[in-house]
């Protein structure tokens, strides 16, 4: 029976010992100089040691020879924090914390960043009293990506207050458009999601709860609770001198958390820990000269890492399913993903949902964008369902392709794009709208859908008016500006029943002349 029992016993010790040595070993220069961005996030992160001695009480082995143990009575075991379902530790102690604490929490930091891949990983450092001297050594992550460190180490009461609404709002927005019920933790959701899968964030805190409104100390405790089933994560040290802030409850923060306490000159685990006599040693931090060696060569490897891009493969219409896409009630396009599994589509041409405005700052994407609906549309839907204006005021560039390529759905491609010639595409536009306004009246219909139905002959496509840069319109208060107002809100009023729809890039709304803003005011689809 004690062979059967014992050495199994020994043998997973040793296999975790070596597993744990493997994954996570003493931090060295040659450690540093090997390091590479891992390609996989871990999802444990070890910080400590249980060790126990066998021979010392209340241990009690037999004295029989015959009974002896296959390895040495000194029996240790990693301590680590396992995502998602053991990720958060508080400390909890009766003075600043010191640098036992401090070290540990660094080195905790210092090892996601080095076993996840660049990216998917975000903190949220908080250091009230020690006005971020204690986690200083991050902040050389800002110079390459600053969101790793949400931009810097927090201190104030009120910046402490926001910080906490963020990742209370980030909580919410993962459990009401990713989890639902579908999924249990943001793990189980990643892994599904791929390309477009949420990072891990981490909330750390010192000196709690120094500069913690009562506000801020609920949202603590709601993120602590809620939180790992959303990929956030807190790693708290708590200085018991300090009072509770009103209302809150210490135990809510104790059960979602690892709980070490400060007794004497050691740590304690829990009550059992104390029992068996077993003693508690916290991993030494990296020394501070190999710490920032490894801490820039990871800022180096997470510059863009926050780029998420998704083949356009995705989105496209299956082999084999070109131009089978129907627009006689509604014009719906894919033009991304949402979730782990579904697409993001743009409708056109039921309700309200007629026109768009797309604003953004340059290098933001709106030509991106614009091309995934112009090409997926061409894929999807024949010349028939879909026609386009295209008008391009970045000197024509981004539009060229379509009229070099000779796609068979563009009616109209502006690649000269001065002013007077796109007005006169407008112009086009208004005839258009004309034209089918008298082929609607002769047969007594209102929409598209009706016009099919009445057994109209001649092909009725959905007709897309893109303009990038459509303020260069309106740089000038002269007859061009003036007209193309006139045209743009006949055209956007009058549009809808005739299935013509304006989509309109900018970089601003803003300036001294623009679209007017009842024009404006109809446009509903609004991408920013």
């Amino acid at each position: 029976d004690w062979q059967r029992e014992i050495t199994p016993i020994y043998r997973e010790i040793d296999a975790i010992q070596a597993a744990a040595t493997a994954r996570f070993p003493a931090w060295d220069a040659a450690l540093v100089e090997a390091w590479t961005p891992p390609t996989e996030f871990t999802p444990a992160t070890k910080f400590g040691r249980l060790s126990l001695d066998l021979t010392k009480p209340p241990a009690a082995l037999p004295k029989d020879p015959r009974l002896a143990l296959p390895g040495p009575p000194q029996v240790s075991l990693p301590l680590a924090l396992t995502f998602p379902a053991e990720g958060s530790l508080l400390f909890e102690t009766s003075d600043s914390g010191g640098d036992s604490v401090i070290g540990t929490v660094n080195n905790i930091i210092l090892r996601l960043l080095s076993t996840t891949p660049p990216g998917k990983l975000s903190f949220t450092i908080i250091d009230p009293v020690g006005l971020g001297q204690n986690f200083s050594g991050f902040m050389h992550l800002a110079d390459y990506e600053e969101s790793l460190i949400n931009r810097r180490i927090w201190t104030q009461r009120d910046q402490i207050e926001e910080r906490l609404a963020e990742l209370s709002e980030h909580i919410e927005k993962v459990i009401q458009m990713y989890l639902r019920n579908e999924y249990a933790t943001i793990t189980e959701y990643n892994e599904k999601a791929g390309s477009v899968a949420e990072k891990y964030h981490f909330l750390v805190v010192a000196d709690f709860p120094a500069n913690f409104s009562d506000i801020a100390a609920k949202r603590l405790q709601s993120i602590a609770q809620s939180g790992p089933r959303c990929g956030i994560f807190t790693l708290i040290h708590w200085d018991l001198r300090q009072p509770k802030p009103d209302g809150f409850v210490p135990e809510e923060l104790r059960k979602n958390s690892l709980c070490l306490r400060r007794a004497g000159n050691e740590f304690v685990l829990n009550k059992q820990q104390t029992e068996l006599g077993a003693t508690l040693a916290l991993d030494p931090p990296a020394p501070p000269d190999l710490a920032v060696e490894l801490i820039h060569k990871i800022g180096k490897s997470s510059i863009d890492s926050n780029r998420v891009q998704v083949p356009f493969s995705q989105v496209a219409p299956p082999p084999g399913e070109e131009w089978t896409g129907d627009t006689t009630n509604e014009l719906r396009i894919a033009v991304g993903r949402t979730g782990a599994t579904k697409l993001q589509y743009l409708a056109i041409g039921k309700g309200t949902r007629q026109h768009a405005l797309f604003a953004g700052k340059t290098g933001s994407g709106k030509s991106t964008l614009f091309h995934v609906i112009i090409t997926n549309l061409a894929l999807t839907c024949s010349p028939e369902q879909v026609q386009f204006y295209l008008i391009d005021f970045k000197k024509g560039v981004e539009f060229k392709c379509y009229a070099t390529k000779h796609l068979p759905h563009a009616k109209v491609v502006a690649i000269e794009s001065d002013r007077e010639f796109a007005l006169s595409v407008l112009q086009r536009v208004d005839e258009e709208l004309k034209r089918r306004g008298d082929l609607f009246r002769k047969l007594g219909v209102q929409d598209v859908a009706g016009y099919k139905r009445e057994g109209g002959t001649e092909p009725m496509p959905r007709t897309l008016l893109l303009i990038d840069e459509f303020q260069e319109f309106f740089v000038e208060d002269d007859t061009i500006a003036q007209g193309a107002s006139l045209l743009f809100d006949r055209i956007v009023r009058q549009g809808r029943a005739f299935g013509i729809h304006v989509l309109l890039g900018s970089q601003t709304l803003g300036g001294a002349y623009s679209l007017a803003r009842a024009t404006l005011g109809q446009m509903v689809i609004r991408v920013a």
